[in-house]
């Protein structure tokens, strides 16, 4: 990865493992999409990545040419959760300097695992739209990240945890910034 290549491309990553007997049901990442459509208001480019296991490989190929501004994780519960931590992993052992920001609702609910794992730099706790869309422009500028709400990361020997972010009331402007 060359770090003086890096682009205003955000890359956005959800994985789902297949359960052996059962057909995995395989639906388009939402909360993916709603965070790339608020990204795109801002005027990032944005790349989802709805992986399987099977498909991990390719993309950190991939990760290997490319220099995305940062990545956006989302994590679930039960499996989800350790697949999520295992990928990042393995993204921080390809490029370590690049930022990884998780979130989701098993993030929201339980964020202290996370900020433990060192393959997470940022956590994004409630709704992430307007959150990820300060959080880019932070990253961008080079700008401090200590007053975006609705933040969390590892701050020296402890955690961080910035004010929490007001719900919005009517996200619909990000659904038709992506459809």
């Amino acid at each position: 990865m060359n770090p003086t290549m890096q682009t205003n491309e955000i890359w956005l990553v959800t994985i789902s493992a297949p359960f052996s007997g059962d057909e995995l049901i395989r639906e388009a990442p939402l909360a993916l999409m709603y965070l790339s459509g608020a990204l795109k208001e801002k005027g990032y480019a944005t790349r989802i990545w709805d992986l399987l296991e099977a498909d991990v490989e390719g993309f950190l190929a991939e990760l290997s040419r490319a220099c995305p501004l940062f990545i956006g994780i989302s994590s679930s519960y039960g499996i989800w959760a350790e697949l999520t931590t295992k990928l990042a992993h393995r993204i921080k052992g390809i490029a370590p300097q690049l930022p990884i920001i998780v979130g989701g609702i098993n993030v929201t609910c339980s964020p202290e695992p996370y900020l433990k794992e060192s393959c997470y730099d940022y956590l994004a706790l409630g709704e992430g739209e307007v959150t990820i869309q300060e959080f880019a422009q932070a990253i961008s500028a080079q700008a401090s990240i200590e007053n975006i709400p609705g933040l969390a990361y590892r701050k020296e020997a402890s955690f961080a945890f910035n004010a929490p972010r007001q719900m919005e009331k009517n996200m619909a402007h990000h659904r038709e910034a992506y459809f």
